[in-house]
């Protein structure tokens, strides 16, 4: 337990150094209404490939492979089609991620990227505090600003590599901040896993811990699994053996098709058969309601012990993205899964009609079939990352951080980027990351031909 205290008390005490100190440490609230425009400069990411000459980016972690020839076929349909109106409720598009996660397809929310599931999530749930633990991706804080949120930040302290604390740890850890952020029922905790810019990732069990305390609380947990793909099984919320995909699939869809019959409809949620074939989800959340059970199918936590070691579930929203993995992001499209038909509900009357367009709805279905590609990746990704981490830290960086995703964060002289930049190679400065400052950057992990073009390009600015 004294590891645990010693834990919180680094993320109390001192931020990560800056030139300026933007708000008060410790993962307490930042009551000051100009941090965050001072803390960020909205809208800067990577990839700006308009206001520079790049012939290499590094500065976005996509895939190294490229967008897959079906997936862009695919995009071609999609814009021959285009003389058409988009369908508005994506069935084609939510049928295809349902049966390749096991996920009913109610509980599917498309997105125009990750980014507008983000925005909706706190419009629609309007927490009046959100969590995060910095540094970390920037949209998490403006959307909670956005809805009206105070942010509480939680430095991970740079001495550990950013890294959470033990699994063994995690549930004393969570308790404590919980309560000294105040969070309450219809809270946040945004998690990104694995990290971004990190690259930390957190088993699938540690990510129970965290919903089980959560939960405990009536407070969401919003899991943004975006960089996921590019990692083995065991770090997804959906692995959870106790989670079972089919299951949990079957049990949805039973308590839909029972709480719609009490309104006189089928299990699509419609008065005749020859109406409409697919579900609707506001039908469903409607008939679970009438039953009195959540959008997981339990009655309440105190019916018995297995259906409350379940229920967390309903306040957990996973976060998806078809842009990073398929190397899609002109594109758009990514997904959440959630499974409160409230929430559902309300997200869906945020988001405007026709947000996916009908090249991204396309090139998603295609995307799915494409698993040998995600193979491939997964086993280039590995050995690439340890390539670079290895060159990295054979004097050419400061400090490199261990990470699993598909990028690497590590610490060089201040002016790396810009001369890099001279090169035309763009790389990630993360000093507009909270809790980072100038001299942190991200690259991706890509082929190892342009690996070594950025090696090379390394070792001459260091050289001038």
């Amino acid at each position: 337990m004294g590891g645990a205290i010693s834990f919180i008390r680094q993320t109390e005490q001192s931020s990560p150094a800056r030139e300026k100190p933007l708000c008060s440490p410790a993962g307490l609230s930042c009551q000051n209404s100009e941090c965050s425009k001072t803390a960020l400069i909205k809208g800067q990411h990577g990839g700006d490939v308009y206001r520079n000459k790049v012939r290499l980016d590094f500065s976005v972690s996509l895939n190294p492979l490229g967008m897959p020839e079906s997936v862009k076929e695919a995009a071609k349909r999609g814009v021959d089609l285009s003389g058409q109106y988009p369908d508005w409720r994506q069935d084609a598009l939510r049928e295809k991620i349902s049966n390749h996660f096991q996920v009913p397809p109610h509980c599917i929310l498309p997105g125009n990227g990750a980014a507008e599931l983000i925005y909706a999530f706190c419009q629609a749930l309007r927490p009046k505090r959100g969590l995060c633990f910095v540094p970390c991706f920037q949209e998490y804080e403006e959307a909670l600003l956005s809805a009206g949120a105070v942010f509480c930040p939680v430095f991970l302290p740079e001495e550990e590599a950013f890294q959470f604390p033990p699994q063994d740890r995690l549930e004393f850890w969570m308790d404590e901040l919980v309560r000294k952020n105040n969070l309450g029922m219809g809270d946040v905790v945004f998690l990104c896993n694995p990290n971004n810019p990190t690259g930390v990732a957190l088993s699938a069990e540690s990510i129970h811990i965290i919903a089980r305390c959560l939960e405990k609380k009536k407070i969401w947990l919003f899991l943004d699994e975006c960089f996921l793909p590019f990692l083995d099984s065991g770090y997804s919320f959906l692995d959870l053996p106790y989670m079972d995909k089919h299951e949990r699939a079957s049990l949805s869809c039973f308590i839909c098709a029972a709480g719609a019959s009490q309104m006189g409809l089928n299990a699509c949620g419609i008065k005749s058969m020859h109406e409409r074939a697919n579900p609707s989800p506001f039908i469903c959340a409607a008939g679970a309601s009438q039953m009195g059970l959540n959008a997981c199918g339990i009655k309440s936590k105190n019916d018995n012990e297995e259906a409350g070691s379940k229920s967390f579930a309903g306040r957990v929203f996973l976060l998806r993205a078809f842009t990073k993995i398929y190397a899609m992001p002109g594109l758009r499209l990514g997904f959440g899964i959630c499974f409160d038909m409230d929430l559902y509900s309300k997200m869906r009357s945020v988001l405007q009609p026709w947000n996916i367009s009908l090249p991204a709805q396309l090139a998603g279905i295609a995307a799915l079939d494409e698993e040998k590609y995600v193979r491939v990746t997964r086993g280039l990704v590995r050995q690439e990352h340890s390539f670079l981490s290895e060159k990295l830290s054979q004097g050419l960086a400061e400090k490199t951080y261990p990470g699993n995703a598909n990028f690497i964060l590590f610490k060089a002289r201040s002016d790396l980027s810009a001369r890099l930049l001279e090169k035309g190679i763009l790389i990630r400065d993360c000093r507009n990351f909270r809790g980072l400052s100038a001299g942190f950057f991200r690259i991706a992990v890509r082929t190892h031909e342009e690996n070594i073009q950025l090696i090379r390009a390394f070792e001459e600015s260091l050289s001038r």
